[in-house]
């Protein structure tokens, strides 16, 4: 009994010091960002590291959750190099020999294809999307019943929530919230509406809108999964907070994936036993406050009028871009059988635009081995952690959830460059067979 009490009490003390450094990681990016206290890389590097290092191994992925969701602001290419060997060496009994035969041959093949095509990329950009890339195969096989899947989606979660804070909060420093609320601004765009000296500092938080469309969905999709597991009326609050901020985007995919997030959260209030009366009347106003105040902005006009360049097949600029990578892929046998490289692939088949669709940048990045091989692996990852989860029913279809909406969002944006993208990917994977371990299991 003894050792199992000192062992709870090393859990919480594990748990302490995860707070302790995510609290710290926040406090400098707030520092920095919102402050504008400089901050050094080479900080937010060290917190991190020494995270990593101290933290169990399910805190260790809990505090990567965190740092995935704060990956556009944060130097993640060296964090996430740490947290390779970190991984590698918290697991060197039960390293995974697959995903590691995988990643060297997608190593080679990128490799390869950086030769061919005489890439412009440095190392960095290299050794950045290998570690995204083996974080990638490694953690989707996950299957330590002492992680506690639970708690690494609500890390990515609040994560996410604080970054799309920051990102409003940068842009409220030097503008005003009219412009926000009259559509006129898009959340995300940094380098629009921050000043140029600004940028100039040092690193901030800063990526395109779509990323942050794509990331807050994900996020959105996390608290739908927390209010079903925990029962807290909390998570329904963050829900619409990430959805009312998401919503400044202005993004057509995230106005079009977050009412199936909606309808799935309605259909949890009003259908199921799990959430009490007091957490119902909650939900209820909150959505009814927050499409309120939705609908008296511009917001939904600046939406309405990105809509309008979409014809009634919902055919864009998107459209012509898969198009043309469709037709330059068939117009080179080689490409079409090996690909052009993750990042190589724009030079070789269509300069004047990235792909914007994920399968097909797979696809057309390793061709039709590669792709073949590539699908194969995610699809046999999604299969055992399926197999792994207890949940049934309706319990199933919300573990899917954030799985669903990262696949679909992709479909518009990118996958593998930026390798960033492929991160909420892990979070989904992982959510599927949370069931089994941290909060009640769900039938």
């Amino acid at each position: 009994m003894r050792l199992k009490s000192n062992a709870k009490v090393d859990d919480k003390r594990n748990d302490r010091f995860l707070l302790l450094i995510c609290t710290i990681i926040f406090g400098l990016i707030l520092a920095r960002d919102i402050g504008g206290i400089g901050v050094n890389k080479y900080l937010l590097l060290s917190v991190s590291v020494v995270g990593m290092l101290f933290l169990s191994y399910s805190n260790f992925l809990c505090l990567l959750g965190v740092l995935f969701s704060l990956t556009f602001g944060i130097p993640s290419t060296y964090i996430y190099l740490a947290a390779v060997f970190v991984y590698l060496f918290k697991k060197r009994h039960k390293l995974d020999r697959i995903s590691i035969g995988i990643l060297l041959f997608f190593m080679a093949w990128e490799l390869t294809h950086s030769l061919v095509y005489a890439s412009t990329f440095g190392p960095v950009t290299y050794v950045g999307y290998f570690c995204r890339l083996f974080l990638l195969f490694s953690l989707i096989r996950e299957n330590d019943d002492t992680v506690d899947r639970t708690k690494i989606v609500k890390c990515f979660s609040i994560g996410v929530l604080f970054f799309i804070s920051v990102m409003v909060l940068m842009y409220l420093k030097d503008n005003s919230i009219d412009y926000i609320l009259k559509g006129w601004v898009r959340i995300g765009g940094s380098n629009e509406y921050i000043p140029q000296a600004t940028v100039q500092e040092g690193m901030k938080m800063s990526t395109n809108t779509n990323n942050v469309a794509y990331f807050c969905v994900v996020g959105m999709a996390g608290f739908l999964y927390l209010i079903y597991r925990e029962r807290k009326a909390i998570w329904s609050v963050f829900f619409f907070a990430v959805f009312a901020l998401g919503s400044f985007t202005v993004s057509k995919t995230f106005f079009m994936i977050s009412p199936l997030l909606i309808v799935c959260l309605i259909n949890l209030v009003l259908f199921t036993s799990k959430v009490s009366v007091v957490q119902r009347i909650l939900i209820s106003v909150t959505f009814v406050v927050g499409i309120g105040v939705l609908l008296n902005t511009g917001t939904v006009n600046a939406l309405f009028d990105r809509f309008d360049k979409v014809d009634y097949m919902l055919q864009d600029s998107r459209s012509v871009i898969f198009v043309e990578y469709w037709n330059a892929f068939w117009d080179h046998p080689l490409v079409a059988l090996f690909g052009a490289g993750a990042f190589t692939n724009r030079q070789v088949l269509y300069p004047a635009q990235s792909t914007h669709n994920g399968l097909q940048q797979i696809l057309v990045s390793y061709g039709f081995t590669g792709f073949v091989i590539f699908v194969t692996f995610l699809v046999r990852c999604l299969r055992q952690q399926i197999s792994r989860s207890h949940a049934k029913g309706f319990g199933f279809l919300i573990e899917m959830v954030p799985l669903t909406v990262a696949f679909l969002f992709t479909q518009t944006i990118q996958f593998l460059n930026p390798p960033d993208l492929m991160l909420p990917y892990i979070i989904g994977m992982l959510a599927i067979s949370a069931d089994k371990n941290g909060g009640k299991n769900v039938k």
